[in-house]
This record gives C-alpha cells, sequence and structure tokens, in this order.
C-alpha cells in the first residue's frame, strides 16, 4: 500500500510490523528501501534510462554484497 497509495497509510499500518515481530529500525529500513524503489524507477522512467546487461550484473552483485539497506546508505 505504500507504494500505490501512501496517502492511506496509518499508524494501524506501522502497528502491524510491530505486531508481526519487527522493530522500529526495521520498519524505517522497509520504508527507507521503498521510498528509494519508488524514487529511482521514477527517475529512470522520467529520463528514459536503459541499463545494458553490464550494469544489471553490477548492480546484482552490489545488492548481493551489501543488500537494500546497503544501498540505502550509498546515498
Amino acid at each position: 500500500m505504500l507504494t500505490l497509495a501512501p496517502s492511506r497509510m496509518t499508524p494501524a499500518d506501522a502497528q502491524a510490523v510491530f505486531d508481526a515481530g519487527w522493530d522500529e529500525q526495521a520498519l524505517h529500513d522497509a520504508v527507507s528501501v521503498c521510498a528509494l524503489f519508488n524514487l529511482m524507477n521514477r527517475l529512470v522512467d522520467g529520463l528514459g534510462l536503459v541499463a545494458d546487461d553490464d550494469y544489471a550484473q553490477f548492480s546484482a552483485r552490489r545488492l548481493a554484497d551489501i543488500g537494500y539497506t546497503g544501498l540505502k546508505n550509498l546515498i
């Protein structure tokens, strides 16, 4: 819902995450990753960027090495 209807998010949505056993840092990281993906998708789509196979392989290795939270820290 955060991507499709962010204005409909409520404290109950965060509470559901906590009730599932996640802590505040995990919620923060999940929201940050979602926001980063939305930003990057809009930049790529808006600018008409196309990644070649070399970049896709490089990006996949970086993601495997540092994960999504690490990617957030790069920016």
